[in-house]
């Protein structure tokens, strides 16, 4: 009603607000008295909109009497305030509707304060976090990167991560003027494995070829598997050729003498010497090892002759279909 204290204080908010822009609460001076204004939008009954608007004398309210009888930090002093500075409750009832710059300077410094502190334990967080978050990621790009270049079931070199570090091998030995010998190894019978035994026993037998070639090489050699049953050899040194092909044989001889598996390992191998006054490039190099390798398969028509070490009902195919 225009008889209520806080009409006039309240109109002359609501004019002086920007354009659009209504007090929604505030501490507003009604003559002697200060009063607490709180003005909520609501829709009326009609379709109108209007604002629920609420007075009350903060000195006798609720809100005031619980903010004096609370200690807050080390001051003791507690304050309530609107967005203009003005006191809505305080520990005295003196302070209410009055600007508080020395108390709300006190209140406010100290909440900046603990603001600091809460920053600079969140940055830490971060920075701990980031850290750690910095150690995964790079786990993560060498986890990944082993599994780009490694091959999954033998663990050696698959055929991207061998061609990108035999490039740089060849490189360096071309610096060096060193040659290199590339044993281009192919898994004879794998497809009478895999259809006698079952493609199981085909993984394994796949699996063993990497095992002796990875024990047939030095810590300066590099392994890989092509594909299928197709490995390569690049030896790190500039070591002969009938040399590491007679050693990868030894060591196949020995593994077959020591194993119980239902099938014997045997391989095609073809070498090829690169030298760095007639240096070739690395796919040169292994079409030409590959050459050499059919070369030793088609010399060795016996080759699946005895391969599988099961009666021989069960093989089911003759030495001529062995790959």
């Amino acid at each position: 009603a225009q008889d209520d204290p806080g009409w006039t204080p309240l109109r002359a908010q609501v004019r002086a607000a920007e354009p659009g822009v209504l007090p929604l609460s505030g501490v507003l001076d009604a003559g002697s008295r200060s009063l607490a204004a709180l003005a909520v939008p609501a829709a009326l009954a009609d379709g109108s909109r209007g604002l629920l608007i609420g007075l009350w004398e903060p000195a006798r309210g609720a809100l005031q009497q619980y903010v004096s009888h609370q200690e807050y930090g080390s001051t003791g002093h507690g304050y309530v305030i609107d967005a203009t500075g003005r006191a809505i409750a305080g520990p005295t009832d003196a302070v209410l509707g009055e600007l508080t710059p020395q108390s709300r300077e006190e209140f406010e410094g100290a909440l900046q304060r603990s603001s600091q502190r809460v920053e600079l334990a969140v940055t830490g967080l971060i920075v701990a976090a980031g850290v750690g978050l910095v150690v995964l990621h790079r786990k993560r790009e060498a986890a990944l990167e082993v599994v780009a270049l490694r091959d999954e079931l033998t663990g050696l070199y698959n055929r991207r991560g061998w061609f990108v570090l035999a490039e740089h091998e060849l490189e360096r030995a071309r610096r060096q003027g060193t040659a290199r010998v590339l044993l281009f190894v192919d898994l004879d019978g794998l497809k009478q494995v895999n259809d006698v035994l079952g493609h199981r026993e085909g993984d394994r037998a796949i699996a063993d070829a990497a095992a002796v070639l990875g024990d047939t090489s030095r810590a300066s050699d590099l392994v890989g598997r092509l594909g299928g049953d197709e490995f390569v050899l690049l030896l790190g040194d500039d070591g002969q050729a009938e040399v590491a092909e007679q050693r990868l044989l030894d060591a196949v001889a020995r593994h077959n003498a020591d194993s119980g598996a239902d099938f014997e390992l045997r391989m095609s191998v073809g070498a090829e010497v690169w030298f760095p006054t007639q240096a070739c490039s690395l796919d040169e190099l292994v079409r030409r090892a590959d050459e050499g390798m059919y070369a030793d398969k088609a010399s060795r028509p016996d080759r699946g002759v005895g391969l599988l070490r099961v009666p021989a009902q069960r093989t089911g195919a003759s030495p001529s279909e062995v790959s």
